[in-house]
């Protein structure tokens, strides 16, 4: 059989490998990068299959290099014994097709027998992928998909799937691979160990050490528990000052009582009674009311309990006997257990415990855990599936942009088409700093134009910035702030509204229009300007004139008192004949003037003076229409782009056309504006305007007869 050998095809201006099989991806991947079309590409600038995207960015740098897309073409190409899949971008996957001999090619079959007897189809010879893709049917049973998590859900004892459920509850969850909550071997072994703790603890609670006051110790322990740092400090106070006699005490209350706040602070630090030499703390003496006012109660509980010889008074000793009465109650409840496992009830953190269900856990986990080497296989074969479907697709917009300038469907460079200005604009791309973007946007000297994008409800509203390329046509009527529909790939319509403008010629007809366009502008702005003043002058003179207590006829009649005498009628009336005369005279110079003068010569003038005004600006206009580059226009998106592909015209009317209307359409050329507007259409003033446009074709005629016998006979 022959060799064939990699062709190339010239794509706006530059040769691209074009490929279509098997044997033109080999030769693609083997060709030096600097023969493709792009060698760097940033994978949030196009909406293609993101897991795709993923598996051949293998540094997550969220850019594809050449290294990359190479190593992933070597392993399809080595994984696949037949090819026919990768040509077709088959979403299925015929098993026959792998080659067994290839490194990893078991364990991927493994993994497929293992999805297909779980979806109740062992005997099936291919798996696609949609059905790869769906991980809620992946794997019926959860306790053998190889995550080494256990689910409440798929689980058949009853016993073992109320402790996953406790286990969640007291400890947490980690998602399986189908994405349902379960629990691994490290949830399981804390779970474990904080119900023996609870079960131990609650052990200890029927000793009689923890109850030395029987059914009073509970109550007891709360009053205890509230005063113990204070008593506690109001013994060491009182030690403090049994060497320097009463007169310390005394200097305690030394304080101002209109102070208010020397007040306020006292209490906050003062002990909760007045301290005493005797180390005696007496109900009877002065308590502070922010901290004394339970060691009353307390004390009459401690005479009842025999711990006090008086219900008033305790002292030092007695408190003491009282510290070391309750001492291992206190580191009892100091190790109470925390968290959710204090709302399960005893006995059935007793029953997990006596039948040893995490025991039964850990053997189901270790087993799941058994079968994890066929199962990591599922990424292997998600990767298989999705690089047969989309590698060749995918080149044909990295090795070559075959597909972008293909009009029949869009290329992954493109997000979809804007509806605006009755044309569809296909060349767009996503844009995350439109200021940034701007700025290299300029080198490709594309007409662009920003647009904000927004869909959906508010609960899921959604935005995007895309930039887009006006190529053929004319952009006079798109304006900031116009609006526009744009459709995306999958049919979503978006709203689209223009924000910026990077200025470009479009078309060579606009360029040829474009000057006049501008100069008829100037003069409207200057004619506005001009009017606009004089009406302002006008205005502002008539207003000073009112506010003097002037009116119009006193303006007259002060103008008429300075005048010279009248001017009679005869005057007036021969005046008006000599500017007649005048005015005759100079008509009939300039005709005598024309007609020693050739009409070719008048032409060449008016040509002359258009030239001189558009001349510089199409020119201009025309070296930028020759200079267009869809290059520059990817690579202000972050591609980077190596042949430089010129967008000529008739490109241009790819990216920015007209639809065509249905064919067979028929079209009714009697405007229906025109029909309904009938009824409203005054008759006097239709035959006015018909009489207007035949006493302008006579007098033009009359010119133009007048010229040919003047200068033709």
């Amino acid at each position: 059989m022959r060799e064939r050998y990699p062709v190339f095809h010239k794509i706006a201006g530059s040769r691209q490998i074009m490929i279509r099989t098997a044997r033109d991806l080999a030769a693609a991947a083997a060709l030096d990068p600097a023969h493709w079309a792009v060698t760097g590409m940033p994978t949030d600038s196009i909406i293609y299959e993101p897991d795709f995207l993923k598996l051949v960015d293998t540094d997550k740098n969220n850019r594809i290099r050449p290294d990359e897309l190479k190593n992933a073409i070597y392993w399809l190409l080595d994984m696949m014994a037949d090819r026919t899949g990768i040509e077709e971008g088959s979403r299925v996957l015929k098993l026959s097709a792998i080659n067994k001999e290839a490194d990893g090619a078991g364990v991927i079959l493994a993994a497929a027998h293992i999805i297909l007897q779980n979806l109740g189809i062992p005997d099936a010879e291919e798996i696609t992928l949609d059905q790869v893709m769906d991980r809620k049917n992946l794997v019926l049973n959860s306790c053998g998909n190889g995550d080494g998590v256990i689910t409440a859900e798929n689980n058949d004892n009853a016993l073992l799937a109320e402790y996953i459920r406790d286990a969640i509850f007291v400890c947490g969850s980690v998602p399986d691979v189908t994405g349902l909550p379960g629990i691994d071997l490290e949830i399981t072994e804390k779970f474990r160990g904080e119900l023996e703790h609870c079960h131990k603890w609650h052990l200890e609670e029927k000793g009689e050490a923890l109850f030395p006051f029987w059914e009073k110790t509970g109550e007891f322990y709360s009053r205890y528990i509230e005063l113990e740092s204070e008593i506690d400090r109001y013994f060491v106070l009182c030690h403090a000052i049994s060497g320097n006699g009463a007169g310390q005490s005394a200097s305690l209350m030394s304080l101002d009582p209109l102070n208010n706040q020397g007040m306020s602070d006292f209490m906050a630090n003062a002990p909760c009674a007045m301290p005493d030499p005797e180390c005696i703390l007496s109900a009877a003496g002065w308590l502070n009311p922010e901290k004394g006012l339970k060691i009353p109660a307390f004390i009459a509980m401690a005479h009842e309990l025999r711990m006090a010889a008086s219900p008033e008074k305790i002292t030092e000793q007695e408190w003491r006997k009282v510290i070391e009465k309750l001492k291992q109650r206190k580191e009892w409840l100091s190790r109470t257990p925390t968290g959710n496992i204090n709302t399960l009830p005893e006995d059935k953190i007793r029953e997990y415990l006596e039948k040893d269900v995490s025991a039964m856990a850990v053997q189901l986990i270790e087993k799941d855990r058994a079968v994890k080497e066929e199962i990591e296989a599922y990424a292997s074969l998600k990767k298989l599936i999705l690089y047969q479907h989309c590698m060749i697709e995918y080149v044909n917009n990295f090795i070559n942009l075959s597909r972008l300038f293909n009009p029949e469907e869009l290329s992954l460079i493109q997000p979809g088409h804007l509806i605006m200005d009755g044309r569809h604009y296909t060349l767009c791309c996503r844009v995350m700093d439109v200021a940034a973007h701007k700025k290299i946007i300029q080198r490709s000297n594309i007409c662009v134009m920003y647009i904000a994008l927004s869909t959906g409800l508010p609960e899921n509203f959604r935005t995007m910035n895309l930039a887009v390329a006006i190529t053929s046509g004319s952009m006079r009527d798109i304006f900031v702030g116009r609006t526009g529909v744009f459709v995306g790939k999958d049919g979503t319509e978006w709203d689209a509204r223009v924000i910026d403008f990077v200025q470009q010629p479009v078309s060579l007809g606009e360029a040829i229009q474009m000057p006049f366009i501008r100069f008829g502008e100037f003069l409207e702005r200057q004619a506005d300007r001009f009017f606009s003043s004089k009406s302002k002058t006008m205005e502002t003179n008539v207003g000073t004139d009112l506010s003097k207590g002037k009116v119009p006829g006193d303006i007259v009649q002060t103008a008429a008192g300075k005048q010279t005498p009248a001017i009679s009628g005869s005057m007036m009336l021969m005046g008006g004949g000599i500017g007649i005369a005048a005015l005759g005279s100079a008509f009939a110079l300039i005709v005598n003037t024309l007609k020693s003068i050739p009409v070719w010569n008048v032409i060449v003038v008016l040509l002359g003076i258009i030239f001189i005004i558009s001349a510089p600006m199409v020119m201009v206009s025309i070296i930028k229409l020759c200079r267009r580059h869809v290059s520059d226009f990817l690579a202000a998106s972050g591609w980077a782009v190596n042949p430089r592909m010129r967008l000529s015209n008739r490109m241009g009317l790819i990216f920015t056309h007209i639809p065509p209307r249905p064919s067979g359409a028929k079209y009714l050329y009697k405007d229906i504006a025109s029909v309904f507007s009938k009824g409203f259409v005054d008759k006097k003033a239709r035959f006015r305007v018909i009489f207007y446009w035949i006493f302008a074709g006579l007098i033009l005629c009359g010119i133009g007869f007048w010229i040919y016998l003047k200068w033709y006979r």
